[in-house]
């Protein structure tokens, strides 16, 4: 005889499909699913396989089925017609929701839903080949009142090639599994005591304020009730639960999940049980575990690598890197003098993007909408940015001498020194997000809280590479121009795009909390400006500095309490007939009346952004474009905190803008570079 749970299901099903066939239900059109098929390469190599991502979008308010759907509902069943040579494995599901209606408990997946398969290409497939994929997905797709089978169909035109990776397919695949459940090796053992399950595994303690939900993760295992933390020590888990509709024998596997308050998952692993005792539980093997650990950051470490060390060319940072290297130079420090300054170096970076990164997943994890660089969102922080690159500036330009610089008393600092102007270099550079970081931050945000915190750490390492390689490697010093007279030019030149960033930082205070706010900000660099005046003209004679403290302090309550009491209210974002706010109901409103929509994620502060926005997205062209075709373009503004802006970078992979997301009149959204061309936005309309 079958499981109950089982026949409930099937007739369940039947009534769906004998009431969708009356005349009543038949005037419930199906609910317009877009769906998609995102492949890492569009020119996969043959012989190799690569991850496929295929994106599920039922309407706002509807929602499709978990791999396991619970006491009701199916999951999607896919049919692909490939050609030779090509294969694709089953879909892999990301951490669904519990949704109780009317006493019926089911795991669903709401809004947006990116699965990730394994695409296979043989190795006798020849270069040049077309390789067109096709599919359908069977879904039934459901709202509170509501369901209706639906069959979507799926597409993508390959050519086996090199295996060249399309940057934005990749980051969403990354994004996409990141939010996968991790396979774990622990191993788990339960036992049954009339309608009691307990289960001891051999995890990582859960947070306090978190709770815990335990899936079964085969296809018609039932529903396992709410889940109890008896024991968590020594990295041991012990739970309990009533077994609910849960299959007796549904436990070989199940998914664990560790959700926060605000609903958002923190961790969720795929542990294999056995029946056994609980209170034994026998830790999976150290290297498999550290080994699955490792593998999933070594991409975006990389990448965060690269992205930190290419933020030395960032008009804020260049100086002080250039700098400082001269200054080394200068000195005429010896091998172990250079290389004490540079892992000071090393150590006030790496340390100070720790510190940035721990601050933003920790409040993540207390459910603040931030993400990368969010401090720059408070007008008082960027008061303070302001006067610290007015002071260096003043420094470059020779108003005073400023020690951390190196100009003063290198020799004397050394380690202290190195530090001080490491950890000044990344906060400086904290408004960038250049190539290679966007994939890297958003995976830092998903990742667990250390793998997390050592992305951050390689940003700070990419950022002092070029630095510690002057400090470690003599041939490179040697090549330096020797000390003279145009040190003294170029550090005066330097100062230029300091001030222009000082400039910029004023501008961003009149954006974010208008033109008095700014007003006092600039009154405060003036006021700075005459206490650093003092503190050189002192310097000079060779007279204690100290006389000059009150100016500094005066410019700086000037700056943050103006800024503060003088502070408007946030202004809108512009709208036009092009542009206008962004808003998930709109962009819901705007794609079912079929208009094609740019989504961009911008912030006053960002550079990047700003570039763009000047040299492509504001052209003539791209603006015909989108007058000819109908189309939007949508600003997401997070110069001031905006959760929903949050959001939408969370949902694409992102911890910081930009952010480029394109959403054809039919089809499914396309993340776009960072770096945009009036051409390829332009293509994007007309095409």
């Amino acid at each position: 005889m079958g499981h109950p749970l089982s026949a409930f299901r099937n007739l369940a099903l039947a009534l769906i499909g004998l009431f969708a066939a009356s005349p009543a239900m038949a005037q419930i059109a199906p609910p317009d699913v877009k769906a998609a098929l995102i492949a890492q390469s569009l020119r996969p190599a043959p012989g190799q396989s690569m991850p496929l991502a295929i994106a599920i979008e039922p309407p706002r308010g509807w929602h499709i089925y978990w791999q396991n759907p619970g006491d009701s509902g199916y999951a999607p069943r896919f049919a692909w017609t490939l050609p030779e040579g090509v294969t694709i494995s089953a879909p892999r599901h990301p951490v669904p929701k519990r949704m109780v209606i009317g006493g019926i408990a089911m795991n669903v997946h709401e809004g947006r839903t990116v699965l990730v398969a394994d695409l296979a290409i043989a190795a006798n497939v020849p270069l040049g080949t077309a390789l067109p994929l096709g599919g359908t997905i069977d879904l039934l797709v459901c709202s509170q009142e509501s369901c209706v089978p639906d069959t979507v169909t799926l597409s993508q035109k390959l050519v086996a090639g090199d295996g060249a990776i399309d940057p934005s397919a990749r980051s969403l695949i990354m994004a996409a599994q990141g939010a996968l459940p991790q396979a774990s090796d622990a191993q788990a053992r339960y036992k049954l005591s009339g309608q009691t399950l307990t289960m001891g595994l051999a995890l990582p303690v859960p947070a306090p304020e978190n709770r815990l939900e335990l899936y079964p993760v085969a296809p018609d295992g039932g529903v396992i009730g709410p889940v109890r933390l008896d024991r968590a020590q020594d990295g041991e888990v012990l739970i309990s639960a009533p077994l609910g509709t849960a299959r007796a024998d549904s436990f070989n596997q199940v998914m664990l999940v560790e959700r926060r308050p605000d609903t958002g998952v923190a961790h969720a692993w795929l542990v294999s049980a056995s029946p056994g005792d609980p209170f034994s539980v026998v830790p999976g093997d150290m290297a498999a575990r550290m080994a699955r650990l490792i593998a999933p950051v070594l991409a975006p470490l990389a990448a965060a690598i690269l992205g930190g060390l290419l933020l030395n060319l960032m008009p804020c940072v260049f100086p002080i890197l250039s700098l400082k290297a001269m200054a080394l130079v200068r000195s005429g420090a010896g091998k172990r003098e250079a290389r004490t300054e540079a892992l000071g170096y090393l150590v006030g970076a790496v340390g100070t993007m720790v510190a940035l990164g721990a601050a933003v997943l920790a409040l993540r994890a207390g459910g603040e909408a931030v993400g990368w660089a969010f401090q720059l969102q408070n007008p008082g922080v960027v008061a303070v940015l302001l006067l610290l690159v007015a002071a260096i500036a003043f420094n470059l330009a020779g108003l005073f001498e400023l020690p951390a610089l190196g100009f003063a008393t290198l020799g004397s600092e050394g380690f202290v020194g190195g530090v001080a102007t490491g950890a000044l270099a990344a906060f400086v550079a904290t408004p960038c997000s250049g190539p290679f970081m966007a994939g890297a931050l958003g995976a830092a945000l998903i990742l667990p809280a250390i793998a997390g915190l050592a992305i951050f750490a390689g940003l700070g390492l990419g950022l002092a590479l070029p630095f510690l390689v002057i400090g470690f490697w003599e041939p490179a010093r040697r090549r330096m121009p020797r000390p003279g007279a145009w040190m003294t030019v170029l550090r005066h030149v330097l100062s230029v795009p300091m001030f222009a960033t000082a400039l910029g930082l004023a501008w961003l205070i009149g954006q974010q909390s208008g033109v008095g706010a700014m007003t006092a900000a600039l009154g405060g660099v003036v006021v700075l400006g005459l206490a650093l005046w003092l503190t050189g003209a002192r310097q000079r004679k060779m007279l204690p500095t100290w006389p000059a403290m009150p100016g500094v302090l005066a410019a700086l309550a000037l700056a943050v309490f103006g800024v503060g009491a003088l502070a408007l209210a946030p202004a809108t974002a512009r709208a036009s007939a092009e542009i206008v706010p962004y808003s998930t109901s709109r962009l819901s409103d705007l794609r079912a009346g079929n208009r094609p929509v740019l989504v961009f994620a911008t912030a006053a502060w960002c550079l990047t952004c700003k570039v763009n926005e000047a040299t492509s997205l504001n052209a003539q062209t791209v603006r015909d474009a989108f007058r000819r075709r109908g189309a939007v373009m949508m600003e997401a503004d997070w110069t001031r905190s905006d959760p929903e802006v949050t959001r939408l970078l969370t949902e694409h992979g992102r911890a910081g803008v930009p952010l480029y997301v394109w959403y054809p009149a039919h089809g499914s959204a396309q993340i776009l570079p960072q770096v945009l061309t009036p051409d390829m936005v332009r293509a994007l309309v007309e095409r």
